[in-house]
C-alpha cells in the first residue's frame, strides 16, 4: 500500500512525557497506554538526537529524502541506543529522492511509522492519541509546543537523591563522584520547566513519581483529567503487558517495567553523609518547593536548619554548591 503524507495524518493533540531520566517516565507511559485509544512507542529521541543529525554548519536543517535515508540507515540500535521504526523506510518510498520535508512533517511520519505496528485502522489514525516519551525532550519543549500548540506535557519529578543515584548506577557505571554534576543537571531541568510553566500554564502538569505510584491512583486520575482522558483504573493492572510496545531490547535498565506491574514500594538509596548533605544543600529550594523535606523536619524548620548550616560550612564548600 502506497502511503502519502497528505493522507496519513496523526492526532494533533499529542501527549509528551518529559523529565530527568530515571524519574518514572516509562512507568507513566505504560500506565497511559492501558487507557482506550491511547498508543505509544519507544523513545524517539527525535528532537534531541535525530534532528541534530540533519543540521549543517550554517544551522540549517536539511531534511531531504536522500539525506534522511542515509542518516537513519547509519544508526546502530544497540550502539546508539535509539530505536528507528522499520516502517519509516516503507513510507519514504512514496517520495521522490529529492523531496524535502518540513520538521513537523518528518516527525509526523516518524510517529506514524511507529503507530503502524499497533493501529490497524490507518485511515482514521488521527482519532488515536499518542504518547511520546523521551526525557531529554524537556530541553526542546518550547520548540515542540510551537509545532503542536494543542499538545499536553507531563513533567515527572522524583526525589533528587534517588533519581541522581539511579542515573549514576545505570548509566555511569556507579561512578558516584559525578553526583555534583547530576545534582546541577536536575536543578537545571526544573528551571527550564518553571520558565515554561510561567509562559504556558495550561500546557503542562507537574507530577511527583512518589504520588503516581500510590495505590489509590489519585495522581493518575489528575493527570488523565489534565490531558482530557477518562481514567479507567481497572486497566492499570496490565502495565507490564503494554510495556512491550515502549521498551527496546537494548534498554536493560527498564527490565523492571517489563517484568512487573505498578509497585507502590519506594526504594530509597543510601548516600554517604557528605554527598547526601551536598545534594540537599544545592537543591534545598527545589526540595522544599516540591515538599521533599526530610521526615524529621517540616519545610520551615528544614529551611532554617539548612540556612544555618550554610553559614557555618567552609567557604570553599559554599562555592561548590552555588
Amino acid at each position: 500500500m502506497k502511503i502519502d503524507v497528505k493522507d496519513l495524518k496523526i492526532n494533533t493533540n499529542p501527549i509528551f512525557i518529559v523529565g530527568f531520566p530515571r524519574s518514572g517516565t516509562t512507568l507513566l507511559q505504560s500506565m497511559l497506554c492501558t487507557q482506550k485509544k491511547i498508543y505509544s512507542f519507544p523513545e524517539t529521541h527525535f528532537f534531541s538526537r535525530i534532528l541534530p543529525m540533519f543540521m549543517n554548519k550554517k544551522g540549517e536543517c536539511i531534511l531531504s529524502k536522500k539525506n534522511i535515508l542515509k542518516k537513519l540507515k547509519g544508526i546502530d540500535k544497540k550502539k546508539d541506543r535509539m530505536e528507528v521504526p522499520d516502517k519509516i523506510f516503507e513510507i519514504l518510498k512514496s517520495y521522490e529522492i529529492e523531496y524535502v520535508f518540513k520538521v513537523k512533517e518528518f516527525f509526523d511520519l516518524y510517529v506514524s511509522a511507529f503507530l503502524m505496528n499497533q493501529v490497524v485502522d490507518l485511515e482514521n489514525l488521527s482519532k488515536y492519541r499518542f504518547v511520546e516519551k523521551t526525557p531529554a525532550h524537556l530541553y526542546h519543549i518550547d520548540f515542540i509546543l510551537s509545532l503542536y500548540p494543542s499538545a499536553k506535557f507531563i513533567y515527572i519529578i522524583r526525589y533528587p537523591h534517588n533519581v541522581i543515584y539511579s542515573n549514576i548506577k545505570n548509566f555511569k557505571g556507579g561512578n558516584f563522584n559525578l553526583y555534583r554534576r547530576y545534582a546541577k543537571k536536575w536543578r537545571y531541568c526544573n528551571e527550564i520547566i518553571d520558565k515554561f510553566k510561567v509562559k504556558n500554564p495550561g500546557s503542562i502538569i507537574l507530577s511527583k513519581y512518589e504520588d503516581i505510584v500510590k495505590e489509590n491512583y489519585s495522581e493518575f486520575i489528575k493527570i488523565c483529567s489534565f490531558i482530557n482522558v477518562k481514567a479507567d483504573k481497572s486497566s492499570l493492572g496490565n502495565t507490564r503487558f503494554f510495556s512491550k510496545n515502549i521498551i527496546s531490547n537494548h534498554e536493560k535498565w527498564k527490565k523492571r517495567n517489563a517484568s512487573e506491574n505498578i509497585n507502590s514500594r519506594i526504594k530509597n538509596y543510601k548516600w554517604p553523609m557528605r554527598k547526601h548533605l551536598f545534594i540537599s544543600l544545592l537543591l534545598r529550594k527545589e526540595m522544599i518547593n516540591f515538599k521533599y523535606c526530610e521526615n524529621v523536619f517540616d519545610s520551615v524548620s528544614q529551611l532554617s536548619f539548612i540556612q544555618g548550616l550554610i553559614d557555618i560550612i567552609p567557604a570553599n564548600f559554599k562555592r561548590k554548591i552555588k
